[in-house]
């Protein structure tokens, strides 16, 4: 059970908490990672690498969820959905969560660099969190049954993962995580995106510390003026919203928000 999980929390299922493995709900945060376009990845490299790949990476990105306080909760095809908050709660779930997430981003930096050196294509990810209630337990058939988590936070990560390819984002969050959080985070807002299940659209943010200085240059320049551009466009004033949005981009013509 370590394998997939903390040392701390497989302890507290050893010494009697079994019983949360039965099912339980509770708040937690999810975090969804997911290859981009890698069905293509894999056709142009063959099986072996493929899975040499994937396994390499895989191995890269649980190491730190666990380290981070998340369980590896399962892999999904090329993707990886992880848990921080269940079944044993934290206070800091969120903040472990959005750390573990900056850090793979920081991990696949390095990952792409030696694959680069060998002459090898790179990968790029997109990273969904999201916070709310879930429901947690061993499910399966009579033979075989894993742990895993049900619920609209689940499924809103997973929307927000494939939102990032829209928004061209490497971490995207949920409202829901923003205000969860207790530490410090540099963070944008990015639309409102409307979510199954729930009656308003849901506020999202790009985490801005998935990028190095080289990759987003002039970076508080253009966090200073973003509020702006935004409260413009959301206020439909689409000339003032034009011109400071294209101020941003000539701070960083790579930014394609």
């Amino acid at each position: 059970v370590a394998r997939y999980m903390p040392k701390e929390v497989a302890d507290r299922l050893v010494e009697g908490g079994e019983a949360a493995l039965q099912g339980t709900s509770g708040e937690a945060t999810i975090v969804f990672a997911d290859i981009w376009d890698f069905t293509s990845f894999s056709e142009r490299c063959g099986p072996q690498e493929t899975v040499n790949v994937l396994n390499g990476y895989f191995s890269v990105m649980s190491n730190i969820v666990i380290a981070n306080g998340g369980i590896l909760d399962k892999y999904i095809g090329d993707a990886i959905l992880a848990v921080f908050g269940a079944p044993f709660p934290q206070p800091r779930d969120a903040d472990n969560a959005l750390a573990g997430a900056i850090a793979m981003a920081a991990a696949l930096r390095r990952f792409n660099e030696r694959r680069s050196a060998d002459g090898k294509e790179t990968l790029a990810i997109g990273i969904g969190i999201s916070s709310g209630e879930v429901i947690s337990g061993n499910i399966g058939g009579e033979k075989s049954k894993n742990y895993t988590v049900l619920g609209e936070g689940v499924k809103l990560a997973s929307r927000l993962e494939t939102a990032t390819r829209a928004y061209h984002a490497r971490i995207l969050l949920s409202e829901f995580t923003r205000v969860a959080l207790q530490g410090e985070f540099v963070l944008r807002e990015v639309d409102l995106l409307g979510a199954k299940g729930k009656p308003e659209p849901v506020a999202i943010y790009e985490a801005m510390a998935a990028y190095t200085e080289a990759e987003f240059p002039n970076l508080n320049a253009v966090l200073q003026r973003w509020p702006v551009a935004m409260a413009a466009y959301r206020g439909r004033r689409w000339d003032e919203a034009r011109e400071a949005f294209e101020s941003c981009s000539a701070l960083n013509p790579n930014d394609r928000l």
